[in-house]
């Protein structure tokens, strides 16, 4: 299960709102997710809507939705005092850490701390070691399962899944973000919206296309990759808040994307709709 994946790891979340999604998916993922927060508490907090119409820390049903799962430490950042309790707490954490250690700056990007580089032994500078006759005819075959079927594919693209959205970049390496999405099975499009402003807009304008994946329970994944098309006109209500509703519940998605994508019951200006039509896929069905 994909739950305890990361459980051996730690992660230090020292994003703001822009980034919290990131740690909460970490979290998700069985990682051990420590919130760092000013005294006064994360910003994220403040964010309406709120629970019961009751504004307070704990009430902010945007820290409910993405800080799941985390433990939090109150830590001032520009404090001179470095020996205080939540100091030592700070550094203890980083210490126990060892080398399975992560943290997300505050704009949202995960860094990981790198091993030292190790020298390749000398057998594996040259091509010796891939030659068919050294290795026993006995040995056992590695097996990647099989590809998803299309409905199970479709099925799967269906659910309410995170899914990783990659777009190659001009010199530089592709965005990859994590995104809400909608499938389309009349169409076989898989459909997400953005504001027309964002890296991941701005990427997909410029390359024209996009790839996709989604992981299930069991390791497995399906990836789709095609063009795209930026449709200005669409149905709010089914690509924003019907999605909304899918990924956070009834009460709490509809809440959220009211807040956050509308102004006086109309939609915001400058989020745009982005279709995948996909022309090639890759999966594996570990479950098979």
């Amino acid at each position: 299960m994909l739950q305890g994946m990361l459980e051996s790891y730690k992660v230090l979340d020292l994003a703001d709102q822009k980034g919290m999604s990131s740690g909460y998916i970490l979290a998700q993922l069985g990682a051990q997710v420590i919130a760092v927060e000013p005294p006064g508490g994360s910003s994220a907090r403040a964010l309406a809507p709120f629970a019961g119409d009751r504004n307070g820390p704990d009430a902010s049903l945007w820290w409910q939705a993405y800080g799941r799962g985390k433990s939090s430490l109150a830590l001032d950042l520009n404090s001179a005092n470095t020996t205080s309790g939540c100091w030592r707490r700070f550094w203890g954490t980083i210490r126990s850490a060892s080398r399975r250690f992560w943290h997300l700056a505050p704009w949202g990007r995960p860094r990981i701390r790198r091993q030292p580089h190790r020298q390749l032994p000398p057998s594996l500078h040259s091509d010796n070691h891939l030659k068919e006759e050294q290795i026993p005819m006995n040995a056992p075959k590695r097996t990647m399962g099989k590809g998803y079927t299309r409905e199970k594919r479709e099925a799967l693209l269906a659910e309410p899944r995170f899914g990783i959205l990659s777009v190659s970049r001009e010199n530089m390496g592709p965005i990859a973000c994590p995104v809400w999405h909608r499938w389309d099975a009349q169409t076989g499009e898989l459909r997400l919206t953005t504001g027309h402003k964002s890296r991941k807009s701005r990427a997909m304008l410029q390359s024209g296309r996009a790839t996709y994946t989604v992981m299930d329970d069991h390791g497995g994944y399906v990836t789709l990759e095609g063009p795209v098309q930026c449709d200005e006109e669409f149905d709010h209500e089914l690509e924003l808040v019907a999605t909304g509703v899918r990924y956070m519940g009834e009460e709490a998605g509809e809440a959220y994307v009211r807040s956050n994508y509308f102004i006086d019951e109309r939609p915001l200006p400058g989020i745009v709709l982005w279709r995948i039509t996909p022309e090639h896929w890759l999966s594996v069905d570990l479950a098979a």
